[in-house]
């Protein structure tokens, strides 16, 4: 019986996260905006960029989906200017971005192929900032 009463536990625990946690990704409104870059801003392979992004006041911590509950770490990416909020990266950046500071600076590597992106934040579901242009 008691083993019955567990059992039991366990699945309301864990239909009940699994229900917070897609509620909470179906929200209306991004937990974060990014800011930088700009729409249009041309980026220099090679170059140094601050990516900037405000946390909009409503957010509640954990962000489930984009960063880690413990240490609100999380992926930075470039993204295809059509990707959706949980399309893959076209190329991962860094894996340990702190989402709780506000700012990350990106070193431009010569191996990032010129061309139009979205600069993405968020592990299984991402916030991306407007479309620029990397360049020679």
């Amino acid at each position: 019986m008691a083993t019955l009463k567990t059992t039991a536990f366990i699945f309301i625990y864990v239909f009940n996260l699994f229900a917070f946690a897609t509620a909470y990704l179906n929200e209306a409104a991004p937990p974060f905006t990014i800011l930088t870059p700009k729409s249009g801003q041309s980026i220099k392979r090679g170059s140094n960029v601050t990516v900037t992004w405000r946390i909009e006041p409503y957010t509640r911590w954990p962000i489930y989906g984009y960063a880690a509950a413990k240490s609100a770490r999380t992926i930075a990416g470039l993204l295809d200017i059509n990707a959706r909020g949980t399309d893959p990266y076209v190329r991962e950046v860094d894996h340990n971005v702190a989402l709780t500071e506000g700012n990350y600076s990106w070193v431009v590597g010569d191996d990032v192929m010129p061309g139009e992106y979205r600069f993405g934040l968020g592990f299984y579901r991402h916030e991306a900032s407007p479309i620029f242009t990397v360049v020679d």
